[in-house]
């Protein structure tokens, strides 16, 4: 009876140190690297309402024909204050080329780039040891580049700053505890589906 008291002592005290060894493990992560691509960003949503207003302020004289766009490419970073809530950035790349018609003739080319950065954060609703299900936001500015080449007339450039956003409603991560794949689904300048890899240490 003796022995059977120590035994099952002796594993209490082990389970115990285990969970609280994968508590503090998953306390000790701190620092949240990720690179992804997505598709359908919000700038793919700018441009087709850009080209739509360029056919009504001129008639249907000028029009945008296909286009061909890159997806986003996106860094983030993010720092967890506690285990359930990071704040840090992400930044955002894509580029959408496109020809130039005027009275149905192909008269030049149309190149438009986005840059974005923003300010985000990371609510971590589960995170175990191999997987981790989250809710990510970020609100901030896209650089708006255009470049443009025309026929007979002068090259046209020109940079704006527009208002952007992300939400990721829903992200589901898995792997190791500090390599980890990711999807997220949502709405946004890193996409509508996004999947990456995260770096966790």
């Amino acid at each position: 009876m003796k022995k059977i008291c120590v035994w099952m002592l002796a594993a209490i005290l082990i389970c115990g140190n285990s969970m609280s060894v994968k508590a503090q493990s998953e306390k000790e992560i701190k620092h949240e690297v990720a690179i992804g691509l997505g598709g359908v960003p919000n700038s793919t949503w700018i441009n087709t309402l850009e080209n739509v207003a360029v056919v009504i302020s001129t008639l249907g004289a000028v029009k945008y024909g296909e286009e061909s766009n890159t997806s986003a490419y996106s860094a983030e970073y993010f720092y967890r204050l506690i285990p359930m809530v990071g704040i840090g950035g992400i930044a955002t790349y894509n580029k959408t080329t496109r020809d130039l018609y005027i009275l149905d003739k192909k008269e030049g080319e149309s190149k438009v780039s986005f840059f974005t950065v923003m300010p985000a954060v990371k609510l971590n609703w589960l995170s175990s040891k191999n997987v981790g299900i989250y809710t990510k936001l970020g609100v901030g500015a896209t650089f708006r580049s255009e470049s443009e080449k025309c026929k007979g007339s002068e090259d046209y450039s020109n940079t704006e700053v527009l208002f952007n956003f992300q939400a990721s409603l829903l992200g589901v991560e898995a792997g190791s505890r500090n390599i980890r794949g990711f999807v997220e689904l949502g709405v946004g300048e890193q996409g509508m589906g996004i999947i990456g890899l995260r770096c966790r240490f």
